[in-house]
């Protein structure tokens, strides 16, 4: 619900934003959180005429109501994330917050879907697949048949603790960089190397020990 929420403000804040340009306006997303009114009287100072403002006083209440139900369902998934011990644990991770986490685990469901690391990252669009035709070379290639949200959480959350530069994770993606890995390839490395810290934690029920990934600093 919390990402549905979500696609749905902006999709109206989308539709509002393109009706400016349709009158000559180049609204800012924050300009959307001012009084439905005061960006109905933008579009009449233009020339749009009655009809339109009332389309920008019906979008904008929409746009409104959307993101205080994704405020309150953020709060929710917040406390649900403290309230269980795996999400509890998970937010150990860099990179990993309340919706990320939330989102990975209650899609992944249980760990003992998997039989192994390959097939979760497989399921969350992280994994590699071979493909070959005929007497073709076999061609390598990232798993497109996959839950696409998670692929988004995972990958966003590898960037993440990428950026965030002091951790296990960090220091191993610049190691990959400095080995000649292409940065994209890196970062699914490190989404990986996540996803599979994951999966260990939920099946062992311990916390994450980041003694257990390989550091390069310590090496």
């Amino acid at each position: 619900m919390y990402h549905n929420r979500v696609a749905r403000r902006l999709g109206e804040s989308n539709r509002l934003l393109g009706l400016g340009k349709c009158w000559g306006l180049l609204l800012r997303s924050a300009e959307l959180d001012t009084d439905g009114q005061v960006l109905a009287d933008r579009f009449a100072a233009a020339g749009a005429p009655e009809q339109t403002r009332r389309i920008v006083l019906a979008l904008h209440r929409g746009y409104r109501q959307f993101l205080e139900q994704e405020a309150e369902l953020y709060k929710q998934v917040c406390r649900l994330a403290e309230a269980e011990k795996v999400m509890h644990r998970v937010a150990e991770l860099p990179g990993y917050g309340p919706i990320r986490l939330a989102t990975l685990i209650c899609y992944l469901d249980t760990p003992w879907r998997f039989k192994s690391k390959s097939a979760i990252w497989k399921y969350v669009g992280i994994g590699l697949k071979r493909e070959k035709s005929g007497n073709a070379p076999a061609i390598i290639k990232v798993e497109q048949e996959c839950n696409r949200l998670l692929r988004c959480m995972v990958i966003g959350a590898a960037q993440s603790a990428i950026e965030q530069k002091e951790n296990v994770f960090a220091r191993r993606h610049a190691q990959w960089l400095r080995d000649g890995i292409a940065p994209k390839n890196a970062r699914r490395n490190v989404a990986r190397d996540q996803v599979t810290a994951i999966w260990g934690m939920w099946k062992s029920d311990r916390a994450f020990d980041p003694g257990l990934i390989a550091d390069p600093q310590a090496e």
